[in-house]
């Protein structure tokens, strides 16, 4: 488990279906040469799939996993033109509001 920078841990399943954690490393390349050496499984978001590919592993879905929380952050002194139509955007996707 990459307890550092991880958002899959363990505290998002209920205490009966919770999964054990074996080891903790401190980065996802030593996260991912855990798992490409068959030193264990490991569970992370979907967007893992397309930001930390690795040629010798590979991502199953789960069907039944938690949801893991998403959060939208800028500076407070942020004053991108896009800033207010992709928050509205982002916010719809996320809560399957209508994009209006």
């Amino acid at each position: 488990m990459h307890r550092n920078g991880g958002t899959t841990t363990p505290e998002l399943w209920n205490a009966e279906a919770r999964p054990s954690v074996a080891a903790e490393v401190g980065s996802v390349d030593d996260w991912q040469s855990n798992i490409a050496a068959n030193n264990g499984v490991g569970i992370t978001p979907a967007s893992s799939t397309r930001l930390h590919p690795h040629a010798e592993i590979v991502y199953i879905p789960l069907i039944d996993a938690p949801s893991v929380p998403v959060f939208l952050a800028w500076a407070p002194n942020s004053r991108h033109p896009a800033l207010s139509d992709f928050s509205r955007v982002a916010h719809a996707v996320v809560h399957g509001a209508p994009d209006s």
